[in-house]
């Protein structure tokens, strides 16, 4: 059927997306194009989005929760301003995520507090030492021993002991690790570690970090 085009009044097939005479945009393109950028607009893209960071955030570790659970949020908050379909999930999903965030926040301390006072002080460092080594590789490593002892009547699994150097003004230059593995009651294991040398390092100094008991 044949229309008549509101701009120059020529006719034109009411299918056509525009007049071919000026170019004008019909009524019924409008329409149809408006309905589909509605549907699009509603389709839940961001509640799954933030579903599925909910999901990551039940499985992260503590220490990086924080980022998993403000995805959820941003994403949440994205679908609910958005008005797409099921958004009323969109505030669930980020009430569960700002109650995970509050209970980890809780908990952690807790945690911490009870790993510092039952599990560190079960062992002990006996002695240590490092030595710097300029020629081995590329650009020279720090090699340093340590002897760690289980002072309670438990087999220790492993002991994580933390290596930390600084200049000569203080000011820290690298920190790593090594794990201490096996150490029964009353007896001491020692064991070595490597770790980057900066050039800078003048004293350092070495801690216990986490003791692990056997099962």
């Amino acid at each position: 059927m044949l229309t008549d085009c509101p701009e120059c009044n020529r006719q034109v097939s009411d299918q056509a997306e525009s007049c071919p005479h000026c170019g004008r945009p019909l009524k019924g393109s409008i329409q149809a194009n408006t309905g589909t950028f509605e549907r699009a607009r509603s389709a839940p893209i961001f509640l799954v989005l933030g579903g599925i960071g909910f999901a990551v955030s039940l499985y992260t570790p503590r220490l990086l929760l924080f980022f998993p659970v403000m995805t959820t949020l941003v994403c949440g908050a994205i679908s609910f301003f958005r008005k797409e379909k099921g958004r009323i999930w969109a505030v669930g999903i980020m009430v569960l995520a700002i109650g995970l965030l509050v209970l980890n926040q809780i908990t952690m301390p807790t945690l911490n507090a009870g790993l510092s006072a039952a599990n560190l002080d079960a062992a002990g460092i006996v002695g240590w030492n490092w030595r710097k080594d300029p020629n081995f590789g590329t650009h020279g490593v720090i090699k340093w021993n340590v002897e760690v002892q289980n002072k309670s009547t438990r087999n220790i699994s492993s002991v994580r002991v933390e290596f930390t150097s600084y200049d000569k003004t203080g000011k820290l230059v690298a920190s790593t690790f090594a794990y201490v593995h096996a150490i029964p009651p009353g007896q001491s294991r020692a064991d070595q570690s490597f770790a980057d040398l900066y050039g800078t390092e003048d004293r350092a100094n070495v801690r216990i970090a986490e003791v692990t008991f056997a099962e």
